[in-house]
């Protein structure tokens, strides 16, 4: 995602809540810690979108590397 292409990361982030909602269930089940920081950050992810920060980024790589274990 190239740097303030607000659009690309939005799109990212939606196709990340239709990952979540695939296995949000087994997350909670297995790891209470994953799901706290994973809802945690997908607030984060909205907020930083909406105000266009760069943070959003960083945010979205680290849920995704979070959710990986949960993808099999």
């Amino acid at each position: 995602m190239q740097r303030g292409d607000w659009t690309a990361a939005a799109a990212r982030f939606d196709a990340f809540g239709a990952t979540w909602v695939d296995v949000e269930g087994q997350v909670k089940t297995r790891s209470a810690g994953d799901y706290r920081a994973i809802e945690d950050d997908m607030a984060r992810v909205s907020t930083a979108l909406s105000a266009k920060s760069t943070d959003a980024t960083a945010l979205l790589d680290g849920m995704s590397t979070r959710l990986e274990p949960y993808r099999a």
